[in-house]
């Protein structure tokens, strides 16, 4: 709750990407650990047992189950690696729901706290945006995301949360509590507005409909109120984006042109379903897509805009085009277990629903997961404050004066080892992550001048495998550049073979056909097509090859 409210307002310094290359991610799961242990050395621990779970958390635990399977059958080991940290995060995430839900004292107080969390952290993220807006005019702010649709995602659930609070809470005798969820709805109505995320705007539309609309069967002032702030917030971005403009020109906020982003989606989407098409119970394999996709892209026009594509913007899909049916029927198992346990008795059914919604839908339009663990911490708490708790296990009483043996002992040492390994390799491997960033901004020189000591010198090489291997291998070209020694060519040529087999990276294939062009002009003409084929408007790429230049 503190890092949510508090540390994970404070950037540290990277080079952008998703995943553990974000120290933000590694923060995270360093708190997720942290929490981890905690629980296994509380008093209600009680592990996570199949007799316990609830008939939604069964469903949930099953899907999980399903759609890690597919990754032992992948039969690449490049594409193993590329898929195996997602595996273990949603396996780690899903425990930690299980162990908090089986752990914690539950009260309805705490159902408040949990969303009381939220939103704050959202009106901080909303103070980030402001100062930012105020600071770098003329840019889309992301406040600490660094990814701009990722925060409208993560403000438009913070809202959902503030109306159910707003029409929920008894606050008549608290009239600046009042005031403060008020200003707070009409801030946050007008940010998601000025962000211009369209996976926002649908999701706060459906979930603050869903909230509405039970609210008007509730506490219709309240409602109505509630929809009035909603208007005024929204009428206010909407004067900041286009009216205010008119009368102080400058380069204040852009208007987002959507056209290319529509195209580019939808190109997307059709080629996903043609490789899902081609194999549809097995798939393609786990952490295959960006090869795969690569691969059929290079074939249909206009190829890959970007450098490249390595989810096809909707987790579903994802799952079915590397999984096959065996993972979508454990994505479906997940959805379905989920709405079971909001509508446990006690839960909040459609209010549930409507928590869930923003992301929801976000995850079906991009991969906002990848890119914030935070967002899925975020997650987990609106299970919680949603769905119904289990009753923790009781604590064993003295007998004669003498107190009973712990229970769950071998759970606690199996937990409380797992959450100190966590915290061992996230500590690490964001130290590793800030000393490959500083060598990055620093172009590579520490792995030309001493590579052997560079490596060593990381704590934790498997945190960062695929940037430590890439800059590693790019900075043999440098080396090259300076020895002119041509094992170091030979080095980065069998290494970028390898590596183009499983991504695609525009400067690599430029690199590998430079290096072609000199000595194997067959495989010139083969880079040349396979990259043209790819990235056909890059200028790079339209090769002559009656004469080789």
């Amino acid at each position: 709750m503190c890092w949510l409210c508090g540390g994970f307002l404070y950037v540290l310094p990277n080079s952008g990407g998703s995943g553990l290359s974000l120290p933000q991610n590694l923060l995270t799961w360093l708190i997720i650990a942290l929490v981890l242990l905690f629980c296994a050395f509380s008093k209600q621990f009680e592990g996570v047992k199949i007799s316990s779970l609830s008939g939604g958390e069964r469903v949930i635990l099953l899907g999980v189950i399903l759609w890690c399977f597919p990754l032992f059958l992948t039969r690449d080991l490049d594409w193993f690696q590329n898929a195996l940290p997602r595996v273990v995060a949603l396996i780690v995430l899903i425990f930690l729901y299980l162990t908090l839900n089986h752990t914690l004292s539950y009260r309805l107080k705490s159902r408040y706290l949990f969303l009381h969390v939220i939103v704050n952290a959202c009106l901080l993220q909303a103070g980030y945006v402001i100062l930012q807006l105020i600071f770098s005019p003329g840019e889309r702010p992301y406040g600490s995301f660094q990814q701009v649709n990722v925060l409208s995602s993560f403000l438009a659930t913070g809202l959902v949360c503030l109306l159910f609070v707003f029409n929920r809470n008894k606050t008549e005798q608290k009239t600046i509590l009042r005031y403060y969820y008020g200003f707070s709805i009409a801030l946050l109505a007008g940010i998601i507005v000025v962000l211009q995320s369209r996976a926002a705007f649908i999701g706060v539309i459906g979930g603050a409909g869903i909230v509405l609309w039970k609210g008007f069967t509730e506490k219709r002032t309240r409602s109505y109120t509630a929809l009035i702030l909603l208007l005024t917030g929204t009428g206010c971005g909407l004067f900041i984006l286009y009216v205010l403009p008119i009368f102080f020109p400058g380069p204040l906020l852009p208007v987002i042109v959507k056209t290319s982003s529509n195209s580019a989606r939808f190109y997307m989407m059709r080629l996903t379903t043609e490789l899902i098409m081609q194999s549809p119970i097995t798939g393609q394999g786990y952490g295959s897509f960006e090869a795969v996709f690569g691969q059929l892209a290079s074939t249909v026009w206009p190829g890959l805009e970007a450098a490249t594509v390595t989810h096809p913007h909707n987790e579903l899909l994802f799952a079915w085009v590397e999984g096959g049916v065996i993972a979508l029927c454990g994505g479906v198992l997940i959805v379905a277990g989920v709405i079971r346990q909001l509508w446990e008795r006690g839960a909040l059914k459609w209010y549930g629903v409507a928590f869930l919604l923003p992301v929801a839908v976000h995850m079906n339009l991009e991969y906002p997961l990848y890119q914030s663990a935070a967002y899925a911490l975020v997650i987990v708490l609106l299970l919680l404050a949603a769905g119904v708790a289990a009753s923790p296990v009781k604590e064993e009483i003295m007998k004669n004066g003498v107190q009973i043996k712990p229970r769950f002992l071998r759970a606690r040492i199996f937990w409380g080892s797992l959450s100190l390994f966590m915290i061992y390799f996230s500590f690490t491997g964001l130290i590793t992550q800030q000393k490959l960033t500083q060598i990055e901004k620093n172009g590579l020189q520490a792995f030309v001048v001493e590579p052997e000591k560079t490596m060593s010198a990381f704590p934790n090489r498997y945190s960062q495998r695929a940037r430590v291997d890439f800059d590693y291998h790019v900075a043999l070209l440098l080396r090259f550049n300076k020895d002119r020694d041509l094992t170091l060519l030979y080095a980065f040529q069998k290494w970028a073979d390898d590596f183009l087999k499983t991504h695609n990276d525009p400067n690599i294939y430029n690199s590998m056909i430079r290096i072609a062009l000199l000595q194997q002009p067959s495989q010139y003409r083969y880079l040349c097509n396979e990259a043209h084929g790819r990235w056909p408007k890059d200028k790079r790429f339209i090769c002559d090859h009656s004469d080789g230049k």
